[in-house]
């Protein structure tokens, strides 16, 4: 692994051994759950899928206004959302 002050980056295919279950063990004591928010838009008939994961989010609705910023973009420019 290769350290950045607070972040590290794990080289999965530098040919060391690693642990997955160690490596992620010795950091969840630092940090707050992820969030995680998943959409389609629109309903009726779905266009877009976006994913958002925000890493020590706490919870998804810490996510869903980024989701909701995505797709609202994607409409504008896509010109469906003028239709609702």
């Amino acid at each position: 692994s290769i350290g950045f002050g607070n972040i590290e980056l794990i080289l999965i295919n530098d040919g060391s051994p690693y642990n997955e279950e160690e490596i992620c063990l010795k950091y969840k004591k630092k940090y707050d759950n992820f969030a995680w928010t998943a959409a389609l838009a629109p309903a009726e008939d779905p266009q877009i899928a976006v994913a958002v994961m925000l890493v020590q989010g706490k919870s998804s609705s810490n996510a869903a206004p980024v989701v909701r910023e995505i797709i609202g973009k994607y409409g504008d420019k896509s010109g469906w959302e003028k239709l609702f």
